[in-house]
């Protein structure tokens, strides 16, 4: 069951289960169960809710991994990205709304970020994006900043 499978925020595990959603759900829509010789959905009846949950949890996981006094964005990135512009907008966290984006300078991703803080939460909070440059990191709640071209990946 996909639902029944969460990964873990910044682990590689979430890149090989976007790269496997990317291959079996063309359509937009994902099954809750998948036949394990075919690797076709079982029973496919348009947005299965636990599916559809499970992948927006997954996706979330990829875009920023919340912890106990940071923010990773992007904790891991597939090597595909590489060169593409990425987007993520208004993403709750326990520490405010966060909004970024990446734009690249020949081989250098250039970080966008803009973190709105919640009245409530908690004040001081690390920014990292260790999936581009993990040497990076900030306290500032908006910027821009141009990142150390990442390593690849094999």
């Amino acid at each position: 069951s996909m639902a029944g499978s969460p990964c873990t925020a910044g682990s590689t595990d979430a890149i090989d289960a976007l790269r496997w959603l990317a291959r079996t759900g063309p359509s937009g829509a994902w099954p809750d169960l998948v036949d394990a010789r075919s690797g076709f959905g079982v029973g496919l009846d348009g947005h299965e809710v636990r599916a559809t949950a499970a992948v927006l949890q997954l996706v979330r996981s990829i875009a920023v991994a919340v912890r106990t006094d940071a923010l990773d964005l992007l904790p891991v990135v597939p090597v595909e990205w590489f060169g593409q512009g990425i987007e993520v907008h208004d993403a709750p966290t326990p520490f405010g709304r966060l909004s970024f984006a990446v734009r690249w300078h020949g081989e250098r991703p250039a970080l966008l970020w803009d973190l709105e803080p919640l009245r409530s939460g908690p004040a001081a909070v690390t920014l990292r994006a260790p999936g581009l440059d993990p040497t990076w990191s900030t306290s500032e709640h908006r910027g821009e900043t141009l990142l150390a071209a990442p390593r690849t990946r094999p």
